[in-house]
């Protein structure tokens, strides 16, 4: 029915029993269900509370909140392929637009953390790069170097589910301020994914979560890979993703993912 996925333990197991039998996920698209039914006791786990919902949960004494930090990473897509994102400087105007700050305010209830760079701090190979502050001014100036001091107007894609909407909405207010007017169009999921995949935007958001090692990213950014949503192409990247492959030494890694990380960042 598509409502819940239930997961049975293997009796036939070599090993030591898990002390659970059965696990269901129950599927719940509305956040206020999904707490009404934790508080009920019909569910026993839930994630992606609300900043709304905390508080009642907090004075709910047969419940306990547990926070952490996620490896998910929500960035902004700009297409290599289409004018005027074809040029780095732009790329970069629109990083020293966007107030990161805000849009983690307003679109994530402030439940989120900046990064300076685009992997997320929770997995091996991060490390700190010179990334970009929040500064129009400097937006504007590397505007008037790649020749629109006037500015330009984009189509920024998203969809209607979680933050993304009201992350648009900062970005949006954002671009008004260094002379880019920006129109927001909102679709379905599975169409959007749809566009991102065949090129068919300028602008986009988008947010992934992966396993704990930087290399897990190569399918974001390696040239001519499913998820390179973005369509960049840089070949000292994909070498960079092939030598952390191939090597053992984790401080050899390190190093090969930091290099990677401030490349990704100045592109």
């Amino acid at each position: 029915s598509g409502q819940k996925i239930i997961l049975e333990r293997f009796d036939d197991y070599w090993g030591e029993l898990p002390p659970i039998k059965t696990v269901e996920f129950r599927i719940i698209t509305d956040l206020n269900t999904a707490l009404i039914a934790l508080e009920a006791g019909e569910v026993d786990f839930l994630y992606n509370i609300r900043k709304i919902s905390r508080e009642a949960i907090d004075e709910n004494p047969d419940l306990d909140l547990h926070e952490y930090s996620s490896t998910r990473l929500t960035y902004i897509l700009m297409n290599c392929d289409t004018e005027p994102f074809d040029n780095v400087l732009i790329r970069r105007a629109m990083n020293y637009a966007i107030n990161k700050q805000s849009v983690i305010e307003v679109a994530e209830e402030g439940l989120a953390q900046e990064t300076a760079g685009i992997f997320s701090p929770e997995i091996f190979g991060f490390s700190e790069v010179k990334g970009y502050n929040y500064d129009p001014t400097e937006a504007q100036q590397l505007l008037k170097e790649a020749g629109y001091e006037s500015g330009f107007a984009v189509t920024l894609k998203t969809m209607d589910e979680g933050g993304f909407r009201k992350t648009a909405e900062v970005i949006q207010d954002n671009l008004r301020s260094i002379g880019v007017t920006a129109k927001i169009e909102v679709e379905e999921r599975n169409a959007y994914i749809q566009d991102l995949a065949k090129g068919n935007y300028q602008m986009g958001i988008i947010a992934v979560s992966t396993a704990p090692d930087v290399g897990c990213y190569s399918i974001i950014f390696r040239s001519g890979e499913g998820g390179n949503f973005s369509r960049s192409s840089n070949p000292r990247v994909d070498e960079l993703f092939e030598a952390g492959e191939r090597t053992i030494v984790s401080e050899d890694r390190l190093a090969i993912y930091a290099e990677l990380a401030q490349i990704l960042s100045d592109d």
